[in-house]
């Protein structure tokens, strides 16, 4: 049981993070960093790692 639940975990991590970067969840991350304009703003790539 424990197999099935670790397989279908791992299948959907890339779904939710095509999801959050269509903004299923909330804005994404371009659109929070336009909102609140800072001297330093990242690449978006830099935040793959979240995804």
């Amino acid at each position: 049981m424990l197999q099935i639940l670790v397989i279908l975990s791992a299948l959907s991590m890339p779904l939710v993070a095509w999801a959050s970067q269509r903004g299923v969840f909330g804005p994404d991350n371009g659109a929070i960093s336009d909102r609140f304009p800072t001297l330093l703003v990242a690449d978006g790539y830099a935040f793959s790692i979240w995804g």
